[in-house]
């Protein structure tokens, strides 16, 4: 009997052992029927994700030509190193690359959109050569060729076809991720920005497979991109830089139409900009010089700057003064060289005075003295409503951005803005 007692005991952890055993493998079957069939679906997305890499190629743009088929702006191929997620350390494939290409790479290591790491952008075609050769040595590394923008008329038509840049975070919200990631470009000014939607090309993608070093086994499909669209503008290159050059080293504006239909031929600004400096984005202390420089050579002088209209404003003084009759063809107004004024002189372009004219020959010599004359007698209102019904003031509706509008002072205006009427001579 006295063995009896420890015998008991012996079974009672046999069979606690047993059950706990039991209860072990009822879990582990549990647990392995919940992996291998509840959540069979998400670990063989996961698996096929570190198979199967798909890599979004970039889109070209557009091309632009002026009206005579001569290019504005058009994207060329250029290469771009990429390493895979999960594959080498970035680091040490970067120096592996730059023993290959026998150059040392100056620019930063940066992520991509879908977790790649760019160990080298703007790759020549020989380096490209050089890298394919020694593939073994770079598991995980591939080369894309994306397109740049170029602008082979650089600084002559910089304000009307503007340039591209990388999308930034603003854009990116405003566009949806969906749409645009962080290596595309978009247009940031000029034609580049007015007719983004439609110079945007269309996306392809590469769907490749990996082995478990992130060497690309074999490519499963690929769909290329292409462009969309190209747009033919109205400019005349050749008139463009001819009047470009009639206003070298002057600040100012040249715009030829065609009063018949209304098209643009040509439309100088100066000083102007290089477009090709920003395509792979200036530094803040590039930028900087831009911004400070007292010339803006940034800003879109025909659409942007505010000009009194001088001389040209007298064609509608004439029209007003036709519409009320009051310059006969036998009427005459005496110039003397000025117009005086309550007790001040407004002179007149021609200092020595025109003598007397009738209202052909003053518009003819755009004398100054005959038309503040016909001011005055038509009055602020009868000028302003013409001026309205040619468009001053307006906006002109061209298919650019950024136009300000012009301005038109009325009594009304002075009154509220400096609390004072309207007084003749103002």
């Amino acid at each position: 009997m006295w063995n009896e007692k420890p015998k008991i005991v012996v079974n009672h952890r046999i069979e606690l052992f047993t059950w706990i055993l039991f209860g072990i493998f009822i879990f582990l079957f549990f647990n392995l029927w919940y992996l291998s069939v509840l959540q069979s679906g998400l670990y063989q997305e996961k698996s096929e994700r570190n198979r199967i890499r798909v890599i979004p190629l970039q889109a070209p743009r557009g091309i632009i030509t002026d009206r005579y088929g001569q290019i504005l702006a058009q994207d060329i191929p250029r290469f771009v190193a990429v390493l895979l997620p999960g594959s080498e350390d970035p680091e040490k494939s970067r120096q592996t690359l730059e023993k290959i290409i026998k150059r040392k790479i100056e620019e930063p290591l940066r992520d991509r959109y879908s977790g790649e790491i760019i160990l080298a952008s703007q790759m020549s075609i020989e380096e490209v050569a050089l890298v394919e050769e020694a593939r073994k040595e770079l598991p995980g590394v591939m080369i894309e060729a994306y397109p740049k923008r170029v602008y082979p008329s650089g600084e002559d038509c910089a304000h009307i076809v503007g340039y591209v840049g990388k999308v930034n975070s603003d854009e990116l919200k405003r566009f949806g991720q969906t749409n645009y990631n962080n290596e595309d470009v978009i247009g940031k000014s000029g034609v580049e920005l007015y007719y983004e939607e439609f110079l945007r090309g269309q996306k392809g993608y590469r769907k490749i497979e990996v082995d478990a070093l992130g060497r690309i086994v074999r490519i499963l499909d690929t769909s290329f991109p292409r462009f969309r669209h190209t747009l033919t503008l109205t400019l005349d290159l050749e008139l463009q830089k001819y009047c470009n050059q009639l206003l070298a080293g002057k600040s100012g504006v040249i715009i030829v139409g065609n009063p018949i239909n209304g098209e643009l031929l040509a439309m100088a600004n100066q000083p102007s900009f290089e477009p090709n400096l920003f395509v792979d984005g200036v530094s803040q202390e590039e930028w900087g010089k831009f911004i400070e420089n007292p010339k803006n050579p940034l800003t879109t002088r025909s659409l942007q700057a505010l000009y009194p209209p001088g001389s040209i404003f007298k064609l509608i003084v004439s029209l007003a003064a036709l519409e009320t009759n009051i310059v006969p063809k036998e009427r005459t107004i005496f110039c003397p060289g000025y117009y005086e004024y309550n007790n001040q002189k407004y002179p007149c372009w021609r200092k020595s005075g025109h003598g007397r004219l009738n209202f052909e020959n003053a518009l003819a010599q755009s004398c100054n003295a005959t038309f503040y004359t016909l001011g005055l007698e038509l009055g602020q209102d009868k000028i302003i409503d013409m001026a309205k019904r040619f468009g001053f003031g307006e906006d002109t509706g061209i298919d650019l951005p950024g136009e300000n509008h012009g301005f038109l002072p009325t009594s009304r205006w002075k009154r509220q803005k400096i609390g004072e009427p309207w007084y003749p001579g103002d």
